[in-house]
């Protein structure tokens, strides 16, 4: 008699965990499917003269690059006048995820990357290589959802390469943050974060910043400057700009 029940018990558990495996396999979970299925994923091309060339030739895995705004400019100290730079951008779509409940979650990187000679002039270079000049470049992460009519600024990353040092020297690394619009659960977020690194950086933005409606008059996104100094004294900002859903001309973006 305890035998049978024994093998009664080993049954039940043995179906129990067939069940299990099925339900993994095909998505579901227990609660409700609480949790985003990850239904694409692939790694994130980080080498710079990879994403150079897919930039430079066009190169990206959505249209228009989800009509990131992207802006590159050379500023004398103590001047007004920018010299527009060519920017060179290219964007990565590295995750998808099914929601709770239905809809889909999109995972996007978009890359800047400019580059100026040490005289102030600008150059399309062809390769990211070490033949002069100063570089800037940077990453914004971000995520679409509800058919892109939310959208979520994730962390940004990036540097500057100096490599006509010594005869010129960067100073003054900054770095802002920015996300202005209604979230999704109602309410309005208006906020700035700054930073000043001391080289390469890579920042997280804060847990609060959640998704906003995907909207023209709203915007999230990142500004880096650096000043170049060179050895005759003249003094210059190179500011690189990445935002998402402005409309503005780019002032109110001043660090």
């Amino acid at each position: 008699m305890i035998k049978k029940h024994k093998n009664l018990l080993l049954c039940t558990i043995i179906v129990l965990l067939l069940i299990s495996v099925t339900s993994t396999a095909f998505g579901f979970q227990e609660n409700g499917d609480n949790f985003p299925i990850v239904i694409f994923e692939k790694e994130l091309i980080e080498d710079k003269d990879e994403l150079f060339e897919r930039a430079r030739n066009k190169v990206s895995d959505v249209v228009n690059n989800n009509n990131i705004v992207s802006q590159g400019f050379l500023k004398e100290k103590n001047s007004e006048t920018k010299i527009p730079l060519k920017v060179y951008t290219t964007t990565q779509l590295y995750r998808i995820e099914k929601l709770p409940g239905g809809g889909i979650n999109t995972y996007y990187a978009t890359t800047n990357l400019i580059e100026i000679q040490s005289s102030g002039g600008s150059r399309d270079a062809w390769k990211w290589d070490e033949t002069g000049g100063v570089k800037a470049y940077n990453t914004i992460y971000y995520s679409l959802k509800g058919n892109k009519k939310y959208a979520h600024f994730l962390k940004g990353e990036g540097g500057w390469i100096n490599y006509d040092y010594p005869q010129v020297s960067l100073a003054n690394r900054q770095v802002k943050h920015g996300k202005f619009g209604i979230k999704e659960d109602g309410g309005l977020i208006d906020e700035i974060r700054r930073y000043k690194p001391t080289s390469n950086y890579s920042y997280n933005t804060p847990s609060h910043w959640t998704y906003i409606e995907a909207h023209p008059l709203h915007y999230f996104g990142e500004t880096t400057l650096v000043d170049i100094i060179a050895t005759d004294g003249s003094q210059w900002e190179l500011i690189l700009d990445n935002d998402a859903g402005s409309t503005f001309s780019g002032d109110q973006w001043a660090l």
